[in-house]
């Protein structure tokens, strides 16, 4: 189980709870594809769905630019299942 802190539209604070083994496992991210356009009013089009399978972490030592230290850094991560728009309707 994992939740999500985030701000609500009228800007203030929420939170959601994902667990893949519930009813709780469906998500709706922002799509960044590079296909987003300010010229695009169609909502459906802003996002993309998907079925959370499962949560993970890793402790992570990044050793690129601007390094900090070698202190490894807990990152969680989704494994997702996304979806397609039907078409065919």
């Amino acid at each position: 189980m994992i939740r999500i802190n985030y701000t609500t539209y009228d800007i203030r604070r929420a939170q959601d709870t994902i667990n893949p083994k519930t009813s709780h496992c469906n998500i709706m991210v922002l799509k960044d594809d590079g296909t987003h356009s300010d010229d695009n009013n169609d909502p459906e089009d802003w996002f993309r769905y998907a079925q959370v399978l499962g949560i993970y972490h890793a402790n992570i030592i990044y050793v690129g630019p601007g390094m900090l230290d070698y202190e490894p850094r807990r990152i969680e991560f989704l494994w997702v299942q996304w979806y397609q728009k039907d078409t065919s309707l």
